[in-house]
C-alpha cells in the first residue's frame, strides 16, 4: 500500500540532509547577509576581491576570462 503524504513528509528516510550540504547552506546564507543590501556595483566589487583574496591564499593566479572588444567570452 502506497503510503500516504504525511507518512511520506515524516519518513526520516527524506528528511535527511548530508553534513556537506547543510554547510553549503550556511555559507549561501551568510554570503547573502553580507550582499543583501549591496548595489549590483558593491557586489559585484565584494565577489571580485573575495575571489583574489582566495586565489592569493592559494598561491595560484586568478583564472579571468578573456573578453572580446564586443563583450563576449572568447
Amino acid at each position: 500500500m502506497p503510503k500516504i503524504l504525511d507518512e511520506y513528509m515524516n519518513d526520516p528516510s527524506i528528511n535527511y540532509i548530508p553534513e556537506a550540504i547543510r554547510e553549503i547552506r550556511e555559507i549561501r546564507d551568510r554570503i547573502y547577509e553580507r550582499t543583501k543590501d549591496m548595489t549590483p556595483e558593491e557586489k559585484s566589487e565584494y565577489y571580485r576581491v573575495r575571489t583574489e583574496q582566495f586565489f592569493a591564499s592559494t598561491g595560484k593566479p586568478v583564472p579571468y576570462a578573456k573578453v572580446g572588444p564586443d563583450g563576449r567570452v572568447l
